[in-house]
Order: structure tokens, then sequence, then C-alpha cells
């Protein structure tokens, strides 16, 4: 095992992490995406993240949008997102990381690309690529995968 600890691993595997985060990441690769006219800009993805019933909040001097998932006395658990400019054929790709927090400490979660790495003992890291087109199918499907993954927590915390 690498850097990730026993209860973020089993978590990532209750919920099939692995092959959902790497069917996403070749479902929306560089090879298939193909370009985009549109712009992506914030209207395009809070519009997105208004279709959850999640609070969210963008950081603008890191640049993420976190969406809150959990929020109780004891513990907190969040997705959050970036977007990075990647080259001229593609608008760039996106870095994911779901991360669980109890009494304010690192208890689960990582990078996506991370902990696919590590779940699905690949060599590659993978991020799924967007144009402003996908965008708002990418990230419905990144979310779905880290609630899938806080429900996991839930089963065995809550």
């Amino acid at each position: 095992m690498g850097c990730a600890n026993k209860l973020t691993m089993d978590l990532a595997k209750k919920c099939d992490f692995g092959s959902r985060y790497t069917q996403l990441c070749q479902d929306y690769s560089e090879f298939l995406i193909g370009t985009s006219n549109r712009i992506v800009d914030s209207e395009i993805i809070e519009s997105t993240l208004n279709q959850f019933e999640y609070p969210y909040r963008y950081f603008k001097n890191e640049k993420f949008y976190r969406v809150y998932l959990l929020k109780n006395h004891n513990y907190e658990a969040w997705f959050h997102f970036q977007l990075y400019a990647n080259s001229d054929s593609i608008d760039g790709y996106v870095d994911a990381m779901v991360y669980i927090r109890e009494n304010k400490k690192h208890l689960a979660g990582s990078v996506f690309s991370v902990l696919q790495k590590e779940v699905e003992h690949d060599s590659l890291i993978l991020r799924p690529v967007y144009t402003a087109d996908v965008l708002p199918e990418i990230l419905k499907k990144l979310i779905d995968i880290a609630v899938s993954y806080v429900d996991e927590f839930k089963k065995i915390k809550l």
C-alpha cells in the first residue's frame, strides 16, 4: 500500500472507486474529447453544482471549488476540484479530491488520481480531460463517485 491509510483504501474498494474513476478517465480522455469553442466560466460550473443539494464554495486564491458532502459534530467530508489548463486542443483536465475529517484531523480520502493509482496498482496518473461541452457531465460523475465514497464512510461511522 502507498500513502493512503487503511480506511481510505477500504472505502475506495467498497464504493468501487478504482474502476469507476478509471472508466471516467477513459471516457473523457484527450483522444476522445475533441475541441470546443465555448469558454469554461463560473456560470457553467455553478449551474452544474446547483443541481445538487450540497452547499459549495469557490476558493479564489487557491482556485478550487469545494462541495460540502457531510458536516456534523465530529465529522466533515467534502469533494473539491480544480481545473487545469493543458493544451490548445482541450481546455484542460480536472483534478479532484475527496476528504474526510474527524475533529478537524484528516481521517480518510485522497486526490482521485493518486487514490486510483493505489487502488488499481496502476503506474499511470489518470485525470479526466474536459472542454466546456463535457465539463458538466464530468463534474456530475465525479461528485457521484465522491458521494458514494462518503456514503460508505457513513455506513461505518455514523
